[in-house]
């Protein structure tokens, strides 16, 4: 086998060395030259009467949606079914204006969120429909999902549509009713 590779590339000491270079620089472009299979794309047929989903902008979709709100905190969304910017508070609030979120027609928290979930320690939230505790009220019971689109709720006491209109919060001890 040598005498081949002598043959080919000379002979000596550094001859063997250009001959061990060969394979080695081959195998290092073998590694880095991509596979197939990473760069082909796969693009799975939707079985009939489906369309395929549109491809989602990152961050426009909370990838994790309730599940991702801390321990303690109440957390709320931009949007329907716990997606879009998430905002989170542990402790109570007057005015949700105090809180930016530019992509809130209010460029606030304020009159802003679509679904609501409680991940408090233990107690129930409440939300109110204006600044300082005043207005429609509901109260949000701990770990509760049932709040993943606020425009099918309403406030307890006056029956305004919950959703895009929560001012500031506040939590209690007693059991939601």
């Amino acid at each position: 086998m040598f005498r081949t590779i002598r043959r080919v590339f000379g002979s000596g000491r550094r001859s063997l060395v250009m001959a061990g270079a060969v394979p080695a620089v081959a195998a290092m472009a073998l590694l880095a030259a991509p596979s197939a299979s990473a760069s082909a794309s796969f693009s799975p047929a939707a079985p009939a009467g489906l369309t395929q989903p549109a491809p989602v902008k990152p961050g426009a979709v909370h990838p994790d949606g309730y599940s991702s709100c801390p321990a303690s905190y109440l957390c709320f969304w931009v949007n329907a079914g716990f997606s879009g910017a998430m905002g989170k508070l542990s402790g109570s609030n007057t005015n949700w204006t105090a809180f930016s979120q530019s992509t809130c027609q209010t460029k606030t928290w304020n009159d802003c969120a679509s679904a609501l979930y409680n991940n408090g320690n233990s107690d129930q939230a409440l939300v109110w429909e204006a600044a300082g505790y005043a207005g429609g009220y509901a109260c949000v019971a701990r770990g509760t999902t049932m709040y993943s689109n606020l425009a099918n709720w309403t406030y307890a006491d006056n029956s305004h549509s919950m959703n895009d209109s929560i001012s500031s919060n506040d939590w209690t001890t007693n059991a939601c009713t």
